[in-house]
């Protein structure tokens, strides 16, 4: 099937132009609307609406010009036990991956050892468990002898959303006894006690990706992270602040997202070149509805 794109970045399952019903589909309109009624609520709710600067206020960073582009390879963990069961998976909360959160990270192996995917230079891992899980599970395939051991090196501030006092609680718990801030209204406020920002985790996220980039320049780097990572990756390649929602897209288990990160003239330089790419999982069965890391409003 054909597919339409958005911003260099394809939109599986639609044909380009396509209809439904009597309605024509543009999303683009629709994420503009969408974004108008966010500010608008923030204003109502008497706060400052403060557009970020280009790329989350990393536009220009310490450090010379390269002249090359790092790839980043953002793939997203398997299936958790933390969203089987509905924990609140932080450093406490993941215990790793399900059975079938294995065989997601074993079919994307598969695609890596049959050549279908670049040769990788350097491998990175968010710390918590599901994340280093699917990444030990597809690094020998990645054909990367740049360090020792199983070659994945871990990278703290690739890690998922933080929810402080949340962690380790059922989400059904978590909503019942603790107090949220809905991070669409006040994305600059902890989400709850303890937690980061919509805004916080957004720029560690950014700033986490300028550092590989900048470790490795011209190398394809494998990395190994959430959902919440991949679509904070995503606000910097649209180059907007924390008040917008609802442009990143959704991020399915074990798909890959390549950004190219660069210099140019000392300004960070963000390219998506694909998006989502989850064509290994056909066949290894549907994954159980979880909310993953998502604050009990909208995801971060």
């Amino acid at each position: 099937m054909a597919e339409a794109s958005f911003m260099g970045c394809s939109v599986p399952g639609r044909r380009a132009g396509q209809t439904t019903g009597r309605t024509r589909v543009n999303p683009i309109r629709r994420a503009v609307a969408r974004t108008r009624r966010v500010v608008a609520r923030i204003r109502r709710a008497g706060r400052p609406c403060r557009p970020a600067p280009p790329c989350l206020g990393l536009a220009r960073v310490a450090g010379s010009d390269t002249g090359d582009e790092t790839t980043l390879l953002l793939v997203r963990h398997g299936e958790s036990r933390a969203m089987a069961d509905g924990i609140v998976g932080g450093p406490t909360g993941c215990t790793g991956l399900t059975d079938l959160g294995r065989r997601q990270a074993e079919a994307l192996r598969d695609r890596f050892a049959a050549g279908f995917e670049p040769a990788v230079d350097v491998v990175f891992s968010s710390p918590l468990p599901r994340a280093y899980e699917t990444t030990a599970v597809v690094a020998p395939a990645l054909r990367c002898g740049s360090t020792a051991g199983n070659g994945i090196l871990v990278h703290d501030d690739l890690e998922e959303m933080r929810l402080g006092v949340a962690d380790g609680l059922t989400w059904t718990a978590a909503r019942r006894r603790l107090e949220w801030v809905d991070p669409v209204v006040d994305p600059y406020s902890p989400v709850v006690e303890g937690a980061e920002s919509r805004d916080g985790f957004r720029r560690r996220i950014a700033a986490a990706l300028v550092d590989l980039a900048d470790r490795h320049p011209g190398a394809t780097v494998f990395v190994g992270c959430h959902g919440g990572t991949v679509t904070a990756a995503m606000a910097a390649v649209f180059g907007v602040g924390p008040e917008f929602a609802g442009l990143e897209g959704t991020v399915s288990l074990t798909s890959i997202t390549r950004i190219d990160v660069g210099r140019r003239g000392g300004t960070v330089r963000w390219t998506c070149r694909r998006f989502n790419d989850a064509a290994h999982l056909a066949g290894t069965g549907p994954a159980r509805p979880g909310l993953g890391q998502a604050p009990p409003h909208r995801h971060p």
